[in-house]
This record gives C-alpha cells, structure tokens and sequence, in this order.
C-alpha cells in the first residue's frame, strides 16, 4: 500500500514538473520511507494517548530519531516488519514504566545508558545497504554519535543522580538511545554474518574453478 502510494505521490510531482521522470526510482524510495515513518509516528502518538504516557512517548520518539539518524542501525526488510518491531520495542517502553518501580527504572537506565555508550562510541553509524555511506559521511556520522552518546551519558548520569522525581521521563529517553544501540549491534552482527557468508561462496566458487584448466577440461 506504501509503494503505491508513494508511486502516485511521485507520478503526481513528474506531471507538475517538480520531478524529473528519470529520477523515478529515487523519489519513489524516499516518499514510501517517509511515509512509513509517518505511520510509525502516529501510532507512538496514539499509543502515548491511550496510556496516558504521551509525555514519555515523545521523550522516546525524540531520543530515538536523534540518535538513530547518527547511528543508523538495523532495517527490516519490509515495512509491515519494522513496524511491529517498533511496536514490540515500545509495548515493552510501556510495560516498564506501567509495572515497574522507581529503583527498577533508575537501574535500568543507568544499565542502559553505559551499554548504549559503548555500543555506540564503538559501532556506530551502520549503514543501511540500500543506502551506503560514503567514507566522508561515515566517518562524520561516527564522530557525532561518539560525541552525541558521550554528551548523553554525562546530562543522564548526573540528572539520574540530581532529579529522582524525574526517572520515568529519563528511562523514556535512554530507552531511545539504548533501542538504537541494541539495533546498531544487531545491523553489525547481520553485516559481519554477510560478509563470512560471501567470502565462504567465494572461496567455494574459486576453489571450483581451480579444479578446471583454461580449456574446461578437469584437472586431475
């Protein structure tokens, strides 16, 4: 429903003269992702409405925009799957702030903040292979979510320690933060998998052809 959205949408802005015709395939992708994230949006905004979280909501969507436009992280391969991906992460945001405790919460934060650190100092940006990265934009991206988590980690810690009353709305915002880490970890987990996976068909396929001379013949 998205791609064919996102394909009028395009069609529509090539008969006003807006888009070249050429340029199809490339505004096509970006109107169906924007549109996805809107989607995505909404239902945090309706989510945060009916649970009475809409404060934390918007705490956590804010967290998780910002560090995932730096971070990148793992995508699903469709936009049905991303999306019970975000609803799982946030159903769970939801759960902890309804169930748990203010010790259980500030626990979980400081956990959260120092892993999300480390994992983002270290790995971040993963980018997404249907939109790479060039070395520049890399290594930009990489210094701004080392600078960006470092920054986070100090204002989390010393508000965790200074505002208690202020926990459940910063575990929403390191919660953010710590979803973007876990799905950096996870694109480069999948990333390095590709990677052996390729090489392991490339040797299979070289260790084959070396079983043949020039002519075709087998050798041996």
């Amino acid at each position: 429903m998205l791609a064919k959205l996102a394909a009028r949408l395009t069609a529509h802005y090539i008969r006003t003269g807006a888009v070249q015709a050429a340029e199809r395939e490339v505004y096509e992708y970006h109107f169906e992702v924007m549109l996805a994230e809107a989607l995505n949006f909404a239902a945090l905004l309706i989510g945060g409405l009916l649970s009475g979280e809409l404060l934390c909501t918007l705490l956590f969507t804010a967290s998780f925009l910002v560090f995932r436009s730096v971070g990148g992280g793992f995508h699903a391969s469709t936009h049905l799957r991303c999306f019970l991906t975000l609803a799982a992460v946030y159903g769970a945001l939801l759960l902890l702030l309804h169930f748990g405790t203010e010790t259980l919460l500030r626990f979980g934060a400081v956990v959260m903040l120092l892993a999300g650190m480390i994992l983002l100092f270290f790995l971040a940006p993963a980018e997404n292979e249907n939109n790479p990265m060039e070395e520049t934009q890399r290594e930009r991206l990489s210094v701004r979510a080392r600078l960006l988590s470092l920054l986070f980690a100090l204002v989390g810690a010393v508000l965790l320690s200074t505002a208690p009353q202020a926990t459940p709305w910063l575990f929403a915002c390191v919660y953010g933060m710590f979803s973007v880490a876990v799905s950096v970890l996870a694109a480069r987990i999948l990333q390095t998998r590709r990677a052996q996976s390729a090489a392991r068909t490339e040797a299979e396929r070289e260790k084959y052809d070396s079983t043949f001379d020039q002519t075709g013949k087998r050798i041996g």
